[in-house]
Order: C-alpha cells, then sequence, then structure tokens
C-alpha cells in the first residue's frame, strides 16, 4: 500500500471522523445537559468520556466498508464534496505529525505506566503498623462501601497529594504532608473521596482518554472537553465521599488544605497531567472554589445518576454514529 492510498483510505476518513464526531457528540451533550435531570456529576463525566470514545467507534464499525469519501449522489451535494476535499487537504498536512504524535502518545502510556510502578518500588505499601489510625479509617471507610480495602502508599513528600492508581489492584497514594494536615475526620473524607474514584474505575479510564485526547490533538475542543469531564470526576468522586461520610464540612475543609500545600508550579502540573494522568485530589483554584462552593450550598448530589447517563450516552451514540455515517 502506497503512502497516498494510506491517508486516502485511512488518515482521511480519521480525521473527518474525529473532527465531525466530536463536535456533534459534544454540541449533543451541552443540549442534554442544560436540563435538570442532568446536575449529577457522575452522568455528565459518563457523557463527556463518551465524547472522546464515539468518534473511533463510528471509524471501527464504517471505515473496513467505505472505499472513498466522497460519493456520487450524496444527500449534501457539493457541500459533502467540499468537506471531503477539505479533509483530503488536511489529512496530507496532518499526516506526518498524526504518525508522531501517535508515537509519543504510546510512549507517553508507557512512561505513565513506569512512573507508577516506580512509586511502588521507591516507597513500597504502607503497614498498619506505621500507620494504625490511617489503616483504621481506611478499612472502616471499606466494610462501609463494601469493597477490598485497597493499598496504601505514602510518599515522603511534605507537600500535600492524594491520588488513587491501579485498576484490578488498586492503589492510594499519600503524601506524609497530607497525613500531617489533616485531621481524623478530614483524612477520613479524603479516602472515601479516592475511594469513589475506585468504584468508579477512573485511574484506567482517565489514562485511557488521555491516550484518546493525544491522539485527538487536531480538534483543540477536545482539551476543554477533558477539562469538564476531569472536574465532573472530582465533584462525583465529592458527592460519593460525602454520602459515604456525612461529613460535608469536614470534606470541604480537607479540600481547602490540601489545595493551599498542593504543587501549583507549572511544570508540576504538567508532569502529573501527562506523565501521571491519574484522578488528583485538587486542582486549579478556580475549580476548588466551584467545589467547596456547592457543598456549603447542599448541592452535591445524592443520587446514583447512572442510568440517566446511559440512556443520554447512548442517544448521543447513535444520533452521531448516525451523521458520521451520512456524511462520510
Amino acid at each position: 500500500m502506497s503512502y497516498d492510498v494510506f491517508i486516502d483510505r485511512f488518515i482521511h476518513p480519521f480525521i473527518l471522523y474525529v473532527v465531525v464526531g466530536t463536535l456533534v457528540s459534544y454540541l449533543l451533550a451541552l443540549v442534554f445537559m442544560r436540563f435538570p435531570v442532568m446536575k449529577n456529576s457522575k452522568a455528565r463525566a459518563l457523557i463527556y468520556s463518551a465524547i472522546f470514545l464515539i468518534p473511533f467507534i463510528g471509524y471501527a464499525v464504517y471505515r473496513p466498508y467505505i472505499d472513498r469519501c466522497i460519493v456520487a449522489g450524496h444527500p449534501l451535494g457539493s457541500i459533502n464534496d467540499k468537506l471531503c476535499t477539505a479533509g483530503e487537504a488536511l489529512a496530507k498536512i496532518l499526516t506526518p505529525l498524526f504518525l508522531l504524535v501517535a508515537l509519543l502518545a504510546f510512549v507517553k502510556g508507557g512512561l505513565s505506566i513506569y512512573a507508577t510502578r516506580k512509586i511502588v518500588r521507591r516507597y513500597g505499601y504502607a503497614q498498619p503498623s506505621d500507620y494504625p489510625e490511617l489503616f483504621e479509617i481506611i478499612e472502616n471507610l471499606c466494610q462501609r462501601a463494601d469493597i477490598a480495602v485497597p493499598g496504601l502508599i505514602v510518599t515522603k513528600d511534605r507537600f500535600a497529594r492524594s491520588f488513587t492508581m491501579g485498576y484490578r489492584n488498586p492503589v492510594i497514594v499519600l503524601s506524609e504532608g497530607v497525613l500531617e494536615v489533616l485531621d481524623s475526620e478530614e483524612l477520613e473524607t479524603l479516602l472515601a473521596h479516592e475511594i469513589g474514584h475506585i468504584i468508579r474505575s477512573d485511574s484506567i479510564t482517565t489514562w485511557i482518554i488521555v491516550f484518546l485526547r493525544d491522539l485527538m490533538f487536531f480538534v483543540p475542543v477536545v482539551y476543554w472537553i477533558f477539562r469538564d469531564l476531569s472536574c465532573e470526576k472530582e465533584m462525583a468522586s465529592d458527592d460519593y465521599a460525602i454520602n459515604l461520610t456525612k461529613k460535608p464540612m469536614a470534606f470541604a475543609q480537607a479540600l481547602i488544605k490540601v489545595w493551599r500545600l498542593s504543587p501549583k508550579k507549572l511544570f508540576d502540573n504538567i508532569i502529573l497531567d501527562n506523565f501521571m494522568p491519574h484522578p488528583n485530589f485538587v486542582s486549579s483554584s478556580g475549580v476548588i472554589e466551584h467545589r467547596v462552593r456547592r457543598i456549603v450550598n447542599n448541592e452535591y448530589q445524592n443520587s446514583n445518576g447512572s442510568w440517566v447517563g446511559m440512556l443520554i450516552v447512548s442517544l448521543i451514540s447513535v444520533v452521531s454514529i448516525f451523521f458520521l455515517y451520512w456524511i462520510c
């Protein structure tokens, strides 16, 4: 297969599917999220996650059956021809860059796995004899949540950091700075928040979505969607932590304390977001302010919201994939 044929049959339709599929599904998501029933963060996070998957699903389903994008007699007529011609020109420009970014995305994914394993090797798992209060709290929470007690790693960092990593064998990573600054009730709510991430498998889903986001680099809106997705994931775990512990004020205090002691340098944030793409307990000040405000104002959600999210995701997926099939 020649390079030009490869671009024409694979890269060109991929670019069209990603651009059109992302924009259509995102616009549909914005419409649905205006309804009051869509205030649930868990449902909203599910919908934002689906936006990253829909173009790839559509491409995988239809690509093997398409020889060329331009089809005679298409309902859109000359608009379709111009769209596909523009896609071909864009594909020729972007293909070398796309192949490079795809390679870097695989490398970055491997580095994140390496970084995760390096943390385990460097610090090892915490033992109950070293942190009796910590283990008492986590065991009590896991009993109430009806899950197995995850592994715990305590790093020597003096700043505050808390995140969850791993899928089959999840691990909660805390810094000594967190243990020093939080009292027992605040620590309980923080651990409950991390348990919320474990229950929804946020670590592996975030890793996958970061990889897909990198492959979709030529659609700038995906970074906006990813930012909103990260925020909704954190708020969904906030809701879970409050409902599990019944201590909203302690959780709000934990958020503020951890944010104050978190690393805020641009370099640290780039490393955390890209090479350690695990759900992080705190983020920017604006997001923290919003999370604290919704807790203080009792705006956190008690309902599950999963069935609503699944229904909306199904509708958006069907409409978006049909639109992709119709376009190309």
